[in-house]
This record gives structure tokens, C-alpha cells and sequence, in this order.
């Protein structure tokens, strides 16, 4: 997959293109992908997915974190076999196009589009001015033919980006595995912390993760995580360690199990597999230290 960060430098091949924010790369998205890929390859042309960047709700100054940072956004994409993803960044001026401009500038010219795949609530143009009906009677203008894809539902729900945040929320990680297809995953330098882990016997690994990323809701999960290309089993908790009167910075910490190599300004990847529990706070670090025995044993057993 080709990647661009400037529209400008797409190559001049005519394109199947789908295009949206793509937050969390669901079962939705992942069918708009498809879709794209599969008429690209009927049709000989490329396929390519176009998304903004940042999320345009940061750019108007709405408050939002994002299931996937824009690595992990293009690692989902890249699975799933599309030719070229291109990072639109959202500025004034595309803030600012009105519908017609869009199709005009962005997809005929610039992209060369002669089909667009999109959702069945796709919004475009200046103030989501546009609507899919909009989208097929102008693109038509421009010999382009529009493909409107239908959602997926799942246990009655329909597939969102708004309603993984729900879940996320939650701590639902099955919920979002099966409205994405896999578990959710959180990335970051280990950094050194206060290291009372290693006090109570349970030294752990603190997840520089990047700042405006959604977290599973706070408490304390089974994990999986990936580091120096090997997995590893272990317990993680989410959040400001009352008992110790942390700040209330919502930290990550991972405790690996039978692990104890040096590991601080390392990458590692936390892939979070069942929630155990809701954060606590317990009267004595005692009382904490065999909370997290029982923990890990919880952890141990949900991932054999």
C-alpha cells in the first residue's frame, strides 16, 4: 500500500475511492474497504482510501479521543489489501469547501475518481452540508458513479465509530472485538514511574501512551502485549491508583508475568483481551498487594 500525507503527490491513476475519518478501522469501514478493493479490481483501476487527519472534531475544537492514533489507523488499513491510503489533513480551507467544490477539487481533480464508495450517512462539504443524495447528483456531473454502502449490524446495533467509544467506555473488549474484529490495542514507550510495584512484588510497566488516545474505562484487564517482536501474558490496570493517592493523571500499567528484563524507553503494544474488574481503592497496600495475587491469577486463567 502506498501511503501519501499530500494529495498533491497521488499518483494521476483513475481510482475507486471510499473515503471518511476511519476511527477504530470497524466491521463498517472494513466493508467500505473491501468494497473498494474489490471494484477497483473488476474495473482495473486503483483503489484507494482517502482520510482526514487530524480528526476534523479536533480541528473545530470538539473534544475527542481516538480509538486508533494515525499508526495503528494505517497498520488496520494496510490489511486489507486497498493500493493507496492518502492522510488528508483537515484545514481551514477543506473545512471551508463547499459540497460542489469537494467533488470538484478533491475527488475529479485531484484524485481522479470515476467511483466513490461511501456509507449510507456519509456527510461532506462545508458544515456536513451534503448528504449521499448530493454526493450521487453532483459526482454524476463529473462521470463519476457513486456506490452507497449499507451498514453492518451486529446484535441489532448498527456498526459506529460513536458506539465503540460506548464500549470503550464500558470496558466492553469483547463488544469490540466483534464490532471490529479485533481486540483493542494501546501503544507506547515504557517510561519509569514510582516503581512501588516493585515494593509490593509486582513490578510494573508504565505505557507512555499517546496523548488523546481512548482508553478501555479504568480498571483492571488481562492483556496481551507485544514487545521486542514476542508476546507476552500478563494484568494491566487503567487509572490514577487511588490507594496510593496518585494524581489524577489516568496512568497504564502492565504487570508481565515471569518477566524481568529492563525494559524502560522500549515500544510495547497492549492488547487488552476481558476486563477483571473496575478500579478500587483498598484500605492498605497489603489489601492491594493480594487484590493483585488474585488479579493475576484471574488474568493467568482467562488467557490459557
Amino acid at each position: 500500500m502506498k501511503i501519501y500525507d499530500d494529495i498533491e503527490l497521488a499518483d494521476h491513476t483513475e481510482k475507486v475511492v471510499t473515503l471518511g475519518n476511519f476511527d477504530g478501522v470497524h466491521l463498517g469501514h472494513q466493508k467500505l474497504i473491501s468494497k473498494t478493493v474489490e471494484i477497483a479490481s473488476e474495473k482495473k483501476m486503483t483503489s484507494c482510501v482517502l482520510s482526514f487527519y487530524p480528526h476534523p472534531r479536533l480541528y473545530f475544537n470538539q473534544e475527542i479521543k481516538v480509538i486508533n492514533p494515525l499508526p495503528e489507523k494505517i497498520d488496520n488499513i494496510s490489511r486489507l489489501g486497498v493500493s493507496a491510503l492518502i492522510t488528508l489533513k483537515f484545514t481551514k480551507e477543506i473545512a471551508s469547501l463547499s459540497k460542489e467544490a469537494f467533488v470538484k477539487d478533491i475527488l475529479h481533480q485531484k484524485l481522479h475518481a470515476k467511483v466513490i464508495v461511501v456509507g449510507y450517512n456519509f456527510r461532506f462539504g462545508h458544515k456536513r452540508s451534503g448528504s449521499v443524495e448530493d454526493l450521487c447528483q453532483i459526482a454524476k456531473r463529473f462521470g463519476i458513479e457513486t456506490k452507497i454502502i449499507p451498514p453492518v449490524v451486529i446484535d441489532g446495533k448498527v456498526v459506529s465509530s460513536s458506539l465503540i467509544r460506548e464500549y470503550f467506555e464500558l470496558g466492553e473488549i469483547e463488544a469490540i472485538k466483534k464490532n471490529t474484529g479485533f481486540y483493542p490495542k494501546v501503544s507506547g514507550l515504557i517510561k519509569k514511574g514510582r516503581q512501588l510495584g516493585r515494593t509490593i512484588g509486582f513490578p510494573t510497566a508504565n505505557v507512555d501512551y499517546p496523548k488523546g488516545q481512548l482508553l478501555p474505562s479504568n480498571g483492571v484487564y488481562a492483556v496481551e502485549c507485544l514487545l521486542n517482536d514476542k508476546k507476552y501474558k500478563g494484568v494491566a490496570n487503567i487509572g490514577v491508583n487511588p490507594t496510593v493517592k496518585q494524581d489524577q493523571k489516568v496512568m497504564l500499567e502492565v504487570y508481565l508475568f515471569n518477566f524481568s528484563q529492563d525494559i524502560y524507553d522500549k515500544n510495547m503494544a497492549v492488547i487488552f483481551i476481558r476486563k477483571i474488574r473496575d478500579e478500587q481503592t483498598f484500605p492498605s497496600l497489603l489489601q492491594l498487594q493480594k487484590k493483585i495475587e488474585e488479579d493475576a491469577e484471574t488474568a493467568k486463567n482467562i488467557l490459557q
